[in-house]
């Protein structure tokens, strides 16, 4: 099981701006790289050190579920799975875990529960096409399937331009930070959600 530890980011990051808390509400900005290149070659990366970061604001350990990643580069402190699309013209590449549709997750999972879901999406359609896709996916339905699939208390860490609409019988807003990756890139936000019980 996974607690948020801003103690923790703060010990990590020392010299980087503060992610704060202020009446239960978690906020800050980060800078991740002015220019970076992708390691694999897919589209939907994470960007550099971006998991470092969010795995830095929680202490415990539990099963994570990477969506919409590609490959990652697992740390051996987590249990981690990837899950995505079956990717067209990357065959020399490595696929995700499990691959699939993310608008269906309880069928491909119908035993096991995550503690942290982290999901970085395509964002528009020309990333969707990219990606590809030929079509966005269906955010709202995501987050639903996101639910059943989520232990209690679980998180989920959702990389967008936007915060992807949600049902707050399900899933509770408790923070935002924005994402900055190099110049002249539109701003990204992180939506940090906690699974109501």
């Amino acid at each position: 099981m996974f607690t948020l530890s801003l103690n923790k980011y703060k010990q990590t990051f020392p010299n980087y701006p503060p992610v704060v808390e202020s009446n239960n509400w978690i906020y800050g900005i980060w800078l991740i790289g002015n220019f970076y290149k992708r390691k694999y070659g897919y589209h939907s990366e994470y960007p550099p050190s971006y998991l470092k970061r969010v795995y830095a604001l929680f202490d415990g350990e539990g099963k994570v579920l990477h969506l919409f990643s590609g490959v990652v580069d697992k740390n051996k402190d987590y249990d981690e799975i990837t899950f995505d699309i079956s990717y067209t013209g990357y065959d020399d590449q490595p696929q995700a875990d499990v691959l699939g549709n993310a608008e269906n997750l309880n069928i491909y999972f119908p035993e096991t529960k995550f503690d942290l879901i982290i999901a970085d999406p395509p964002y528009t359609l020309v990333d969707a096409n990219r990606y590809g896709c030929k079509k966005l996916v269906n955010k709202k339905k995501v987050l639903n399937e996101c639910y059943k699939i989520a232990n209690n208390n679980a998180y989920l860490i959702w990389l967008d331009l936007s915060i992807p609409i949600y049902t707050n019988k399900e899933w509770k807003l408790i923070g935002t930070i924005g994402l900055l990756t190099r110049t002249n890139r539109k701003i990204r936000i992180i939506s940090i959600f906690q699974k109501v019980v």
